[in-house]
């Protein structure tokens, strides 16, 4: 929170100029094209005929969890990117729930596109099968699953946070503070296990499975 409270003076003459071209410029080219290609994606796949289609149904879950990482990303940095602004008082409520719906969406995101790559390595090993396999039908259960064991591996960090009020002398009034949950206060090895099963089953796990799956 410090550090997304500081401004360009307090970081120095070279991070404000590394601010200004990753946060001001290419995170808005990144949103505006982003978003714009993944709306003609989604509308698209989103039709009946492309439906009947088992990839077309995991590149569209793909799209819409991208979307939305996309959207909360932005918003998680608008504090920064529009430091100019009053956003003090908003800023924390908007960060609260787009960090970990941020981190939950490109998790999902990440296990779709290895759902995915397993799909495809059944169509190519095992064809007669596949067409039992990769149904449209079961591509869906299996989408939603994947979708479901994400959001609840990464459920953690929406009770990581918590907002609490406090008084500013330089604006003399109450403001909104993102801060620690109590949650990292008395769960001392929280912090430590968490990071490491994150980096293993967010990370590690499908690195290894893409590489193994793409190889063969």
């Amino acid at each position: 929170i410090d550090m997304a409270s500081r401004n360009a003076i307090q970081l120095g003459p070279f991070a404000e100029m590394m601010r200004f071209i990753f946060k001001n410029i290419l995170m808005h080219i990144c949103l505006i094209f982003g978003l714009f290609g993944n709306i003609l994606t989604i509308i698209t796949l989103a039709d009946k005929r492309m439906r009947r289609s088992s990839p077309a149904r995991y590149i569209l879950a793909i799209t819409f969890l991208d979307t939305i990482y996309l959207i909360c990303t932005f918003v998680s940095n608008i504090e920064i990117m529009y430091s100019s602004l009053d956003l003090e008082s908003v800023a924390p409520f908007l960060s609260i729930i787009s960090y970990p719906l941020s981190d939950f969406a490109g998790n999902a995101s990440t296990y779709c596109i290895v759902m995915f790559t397993v799909e495809r390595f059944l169509a190519v090993s095992h064809p007669l099968k596949s067409r039992i396999w990769c149904r449209p039908a079961q591509t869906r259960r299996v989408i939603c699953w994947t979708v479901f064991v994400c959001f609840v591996c990464t459920f953690p960090t929406f009770l990581e946070n918590k907002i609490v009020f406090r008084w500013d002398d330089r604006a003399n009034k109450t403001i909104p503070i993102l801060t620690d949950s109590d949650l990292l206060s008395f769960v001392k090895p929280y912090m430590y296990l968490y990071f490491w099963f994150i980096a293993t089953f967010f990370q590690f796990v499908p690195l290894t499975l893409l590489i193994i799956f793409n190889s063969i």
